[in-house]
């Protein structure tokens, strides 16, 4: 499905902040990106919007060419949560959800009935369908970010990229974005997503690529790469390993 293929990528050609990246992203399989501030996480994502990130080597999208893809084609294929949608403060939160149909249609449609009625659909599936008529800027940061995630199941695309997105969610929205995210593996999509959090992917079950500054970025199963040695050498700090033996989950806590 999408292909990284000895790509490094950076701000130019000086200054690359990951390098020789050759990775696969399948579906059905949950990607949580690691790694400390200004390793290149965020960016890892820009590029693949194609949004004039300096890079080299191949990036493939269904085994063509990123290159090759227009903005719409790439819409319709991936659809990004970033951290800053400060342009649509002002829209009603059904109208914001609805936007994420826009690349499937043409310059002289408008969204019909049934996008309004598969959005208040989604909205209902999460439980948020009472702010449907609420401006973006009555809502608080958590709220917001469930709005987003609302806007990430709209259309058949088979990518979905998270920045961060459960940042600022309380406890309970914590565990219902988790479940999410394993239900939209379940339904057959990839899931790329950027964590501060290691014992996310632990609980995800997910595959990790961890990158670091001036190291080589790991790529595998979440168990082998989450682990106190590397968490010391990629974010230099201590940690405590804890297990829950009832669940057998492993976690991680700063020493």
């Amino acid at each position: 499905m999408l292909e990284f293929k000895n790509v490094s990528y950076g701000w130019d050609e000086r200054h690359f902040l990951q390098n020789n990246l050759n990775l696969k992203f399948e579906e059905r399989k949950i990607y949580v990106i690691l790694g400390p501030n200004g390793c290149g996480k965020s960016t890892f994502i820009q590029l693949l919007q194609n949004r004039n990130v300096f890079y080299k080597g191949e990036i493939l999208l269904n085994q063509k060419n990123l290159n090759t893809f227009s903005v719409n084609q790439i819409a319709r294929n991936l659809i990004c949560v970033g951290q800053n949608n400060d342009q649509c403060i002002n829209m009603k939160v059904l109208d914001f959800i609805v936007t994420g149909f826009y690349p499937y249609l043409n310059i002289f449609q408008s969204p019909a009935d049934k996008h309004l009625n598969e959005a208040m659909r989604i909205m209902e599936s999460l439980k948020i369908e009472e702010w449907s008529n609420r401006t973006i800027a009555t809502l608080s940061g958590g709220e917001f970010k469930q709005v987003l995630l609302a806007r990430c199941l709209t259309g058949s695309r088979k990518i979905i990229l998270l920045d961060e997105l459960e940042l600022a969610l309380d406890y309970a929205n914590q565990i219902k974005f988790t479940r999410t995210v394993r239900q939209l593996q379940e339904s057959g999509k990839c899931i790329i997503l950027i964590s501060h959090n290691p014992n996310l992917a632990l609980a995800l079950k997910s595959q990790v690529l961890m990158f670091g500054k001036d190291l080589p970025y790991l790529f595998g199963d979440s168990e082998g790469i989450v682990t106190r040695e590397n968490l010391r050498k990629y974010f230099n700090i201590e940690v405590i390993e804890t297990c829950n033996e009832e669940h057998g989950l492993v976690q991680f806590v700063p020493q």
